[in-house]
């Protein structure tokens, strides 16, 4: 029961905090979306700061990346694994992403807070393609542009949702092929040996 009103509060807000922003939005219309006593906001989080918080430690998968190490052994299948992750929160959260691309434009007071999220998810990038040239497995000149490059590819499906609102929702065999389509370009990209990627 205490789980599901903090997860009902969590949700609300992140939707909220997505739409309207954070300071746009109140404890109270948290609440009233949460259907929840507006006393629990500070019982269980401790006020609006720490909700956001929360959020970022409850959703973002990002937090799950030490569980992932094994695979990130191999900077090619590291790599495509941390592009799947990365483009499927722009599609499975939205409102996370937005929550995200708000905090970050605005350079607002939470942007640290959103930063120590984001940056090891851009360190292991760098980290992964380092490691693939040194092995032989990624060809490019510049480490900077590559992981600009990189970047943008990966994110940019969080744009064409922001830009095509009126669009129909995608189904998850569409996401899967725009995501996998990416991965390929990226590797193109990449000069990764073909027969590796098969």
């Amino acid at each position: 029961m205490e789980q599901d009103v903090k997860q009902r509060i969590l949700l609300a807000a992140k939707e909220l905090f997505a739409v309207q922003g954070f300071d746009g939005t109140t404890i109270r219309q948290i609440c009233d979306k949460a259907n929840a006593n507006i006393s629990l906001v500070s019982y269980y989080f401790g006020g609006k700061e720490k909700v956001f918080q929360h959020i970022f430690e409850t959703y973002f998968p990002g937090t799950k990346l030490d569980q992932a190490e094994a695979m990130f052994r191999d900077p090619f299948t590291g790599l495509q694994f941390l592009m799947d992750q990365v483009m499927s929160m722009s599609f499975d959260d939205f409102h996370l992403s937005l929550m995200i691309d708000q905090e970050l434009l605005m350079h607002s007071s939470r942007s640290e807070i959103v930063m120590s999220y984001v940056q090891p998810v851009w360190a292991k990038l760098e980290e992964l393609l380092q490691r693939g040239k040194e092995q032989g497995v990624f060809h490019f000149e510049s480490l900077a542009n590559t992981l600009l490059i990189i970047r943008g590819i990966s994110l940019s499906a969080k744009i064409d949702l922001k830009m095509n609102t009126s669009a129909p929702v995608r189904s998850q065999e569409e996401i899967e092929q725009i995501k996998q389509t990416a991965i390929q370009f990226i590797m193109d990209g990449l000069k990764v040996d073909r027969a590796r990627s098969n």
